[in-house]
């Protein structure tokens, strides 16, 4: 792995990127947190960017849910070339949404990876997030299922208060 620490103060702004095809499963945990950091975003009083990078059969959907975001600046990049998405990650993202191997592409290099779970439908507003390093086991999302509790993690806000306080201890975490 190239892991390398990263440090950065986000007192000024959070840089948030999506990593993954846009798919049905995928779809809703995203839009999830993107609905979620929408209604954080006056409370935090600091500009939130996203950044969607992928493609997929619900890139429409996508493009409707933003227009009701109005507090977040999202952008969607369809594709990245493979050598230069380590040097996009690092210039342009304080924290990944992600899961599977596009968790992997961020913590290998430092950089705090909220790992997302899939589901194929809408998430509750109770949703609780985690880091890629609080997972347990060695999966990289699990299936939200309507009758399946959910177990552990977070709301999204402690998690941000974390990055903002602590954002290179977040960013170690990973290489442990």
């Amino acid at each position: 792995l190239v892991q390398s620490t990263q440090k950065r103060d986000i007192k000024k702004g959070i840089r948030v990127t999506w990593l993954g095809r846009i798919t049905d499963f995928k779809y809703y945990p995203l839009v999830r947190c993107l609905e979620d950091l929408n209604t954080l975003q006056p409370a935090l009083d600091l500009p939130v960017s996203v950044i969607c990078v992928g493609e997929g059969d619900y890139e429409q959907a996508l493009s409707e849910s933003l227009k009701s975001l109005p507090n977040l600046s999202v952008h969607i990049v369809s594709h990245i070339e493979p050598d230069e998405l380590p040097r996009f990650l690092l210039s342009n993202t304080d924290l990944l949404l992600g899961m599977g191997t596009s968790a992997l592409e961020a913590a290998r290099l430092g950089i705090p990876t909220l790992l997302l779970d899939a589901s194929y439908g809408p998430l509750p507003p109770t949703y609780k997030y985690k880091f890629l390093y609080e997972q347990e086991g060695f999966t990289l999302a699990s299936v939200m299922l309507k009758k399946k509790a959910q177990i552990g993690g977070v709301t999204l806000i402690e998690l941000i208060q974390r990055l903002m306080h602590k954002f290179s201890d977040e960013s170690q975490k990973l290489s442990l």
